[in-house]
């Protein structure tokens, strides 16, 4: 399921920003992949957008991923093996920053490697 946002906010609309309007966007998705049900409604936000992504589902896994994020093409493969073990109710994944230029100076990485949001109070 995609969910697009028809809200003028230049914030609500930047992911649809290259094709011009969301009325492209979703018309792309219709021409280019398949087996989607693409659902379009007036709120705004990620939150309300994901809310009305669980209400309209039918299946069994619901994922998400942002739209600055790049899946790999293994991603609902992966993500189905992790359901087959009953026990698991919720999975994530490694994260890879791609910068435009250089690392903010807030993104850092810890000890172990990971990357952490430094944030002063």
């Amino acid at each position: 399921m995609l969910e697009f946002n028809r809200e003028s906010n230049s914030e609500a609309t930047k992911g649809s920003a290259r094709f011009g309007s969301v009325d492209t966007l979703v018309e792309f998705y219709k021409e280019n992949v398949k087996n989607v049900r693409i659902v379009v409604f007036d709120s705004f936000g990620l939150s309300s957008a994901r809310n009305k992504g669980i209400m309209e589902s039918s299946g069994d896994i619901i994922a998400f991923i942002d739209d600055d994020a790049w899946a790999e093409k293994d991603w609902i493969e992966r993500i189905e093996r992790n359901f087959e073990n009953g026990d698991i109710f919720g999975v994530g994944g490694k994260i890879i920053p791609v910068f435009d230029s250089k690392r903010p100076r807030w993104l850092a990485r810890n000890s172990t490697g990971s990357w952490v949001a430094l944030i002063e109070g």
